[in-house]
């Protein structure tokens, strides 16, 4: 039975009923579109079960996931629902066989809706391979998203083309014309998307931003890890747990800091400083040089000071007493000194490769600075906190020692109430 005898088996069987030609017509037509759908639609039940079969068969061998990110997207679906369309679309001529006039409207609208399966089945497939990439350890990092989104955009704007040239019925060259003109407005439309897209192409290139990486952006109040890179927007996952959005175009316009090379490098840097009270530095006596000796990290230092300056004054008759050698002690300098051989038997301290040092900064109204720059082994928030609070309370600790005061705004609590009955009296 060919299309059109099916087609007029239910006409005739209404006419034979009694029903009027246009009644007989129209039931007809509904009932014929029926069949051809229930038809279509266990054809494309079939196929997609003897696709699904025969897929999973080919990848049970391999050890990839591409097979469950291809079942995931739906790839089977959207071609098998493009069938059902395509076998629609060959019975329309047939069903519509008493409504010609009808015809070539309904295929175009069948067109078009041929025309977004297919979108949709390039966008399901496009999904598929965006998720296989991002398991790949040479893409984890890279921003897939966008390159898949850029690539729907061609899609979509060549599909939208094409409507357009079947419901005009121009080609769609005359459309690229006509398109020509208004191209200003499109470009002002489409402004966050194509500096999205080229910045995209930068940030991968330059290899300056990757998922998981930890960025700071203040602009943006930004300071976490990338979770995301959209062609539109870059998601970060601050350390409170919010999500900012950042304009990825922002990221080759704007400061930002990419801690990554930190991370990498192994090595995270302590920069921190110790007031030092200017009125407490002052000179060393010779007992308290004797003192400061018999801490272990200083023992060797001293002594070698020591062996320097009496070598001296054996040389020197006019040197009678300690402090008129030209070369003196100072408390600060014994402290720094003494940081220095600390922070040299610290094992969780880079002794190589990376700068170390205790330096003396310029004095300032809240006292003198002594800032320990160096580099810690440990890269984690959680780890380097402890162990810079670990440096620094043992030299709060052990500051008194060496006969320093750390500067600190006085309290209340810092004035003696009677001293000042007294200066009333």
């Amino acid at each position: 039975m060919t299309p059109e005898e099916f087609s007029r088996f239910f006409y005739d069987l209404f006419l034979e009923i009694g029903f009027p030609p246009a009644l007989s017509a129209f039931f007809g037509i509904l009932l014929n579109l029926t069949c051809v759908l229930i038809l279509a639609y266990f054809l494309s039940k079939i196929l997609r079960v003897i696709l699904v079969k025969v897929f999973k068969k080919a990848f049970s061998r391999a050890n990839t996931q591409f097979d469950d990110y291809f079942l995931e997207n739906k790839v089977f679906i959207n071609l098998t629902n493009l069938l059902m369309l395509f076998i629609v679309k060959a019975f329309i001529p047939a069903i519509f066989v008493h409504f010609k006039a009808y015809v070539s409207g309904i295929v175009v609208f069948l067109d078009i809706l041929i025309l977004c399966a297919i979108i949709w089945t390039i966008r399901s497939f496009f999904n598929t391979i965006k998720s296989y990439l991002k398991t790949l350890d040479s893409f984890k990092n890279k921003p897939v998203d966008s390159y898949v989104q850029v690539l729907m955009i061609l899609v979509w704007m060549l599909g939208f083309i094409l409507v357009f040239s079947l419901i005009t019925g121009d080609t769609p060259w005359e459309f690229l014309t006509a398109l020509g003109a208004i191209s200003a407005v499109i470009l002002l439309i489409f402004k966050d998307t194509i500096l999205g897209f080229v910045a995209s192409i930068q940030i991968s290139v330059n290899d300056t931003v990757r998922i998981g990486d930890w960025i700071t952006m203040e602009k943006f109040g930004a300071d976490g890890f990338v979770i995301e890179i959209n062609l539109n927007t870059v998601l970060v996952s601050n350390w409170d747990k919010t999500i900012t959005s950042i304009p990825t175009y922002y990221l080759n316009s704007e400061p930002f800091t990419n801690w990554r090379g930190m991370e990498e490098s192994g090595g995270r840097r302590i920069m921190r400083s110790i007031f030092v009270k200017a009125s407490t530095v002052r000179f060393l006596t010779a007992e308290e040089i004797d003192e400061l000796g018999k801490i272990a990290l200083l023992k060797d230092y001293i002594q070698d000071w020591k062996t320097n300056v009496g070598q001296k004054r054996k040389g020197d008759p006019a040197s009678k007493s300690f402090f008129v050698n030209e070369r003196h002690l100072t408390n600060l300098g014994v402290f720094r000194k003494y940081i220095n051989l600390y922070l040299q038997k610290r094992e969780d301290v880079h002794q190589e490769g990376f700068l170390m040092i205790c330096r003396q900064l310029e004095a300032t109204p809240q006292g003198i600075p002594l800032q320990i720059y160096a580099f810690s082994k440990h890269v984690s928030f959680v780890d380097i906190e402890p162990q810079k609070g670990e440096i620094f309370d043992h030299l709060f600790a052990i500051i008194h020692l060496f006969h320093l005061d750390i500067f600190e705004f006085p309290s209340e609590g810092s004035f003696n109430p009677g001293m000042l009955v007294r200066e009333k009296t």
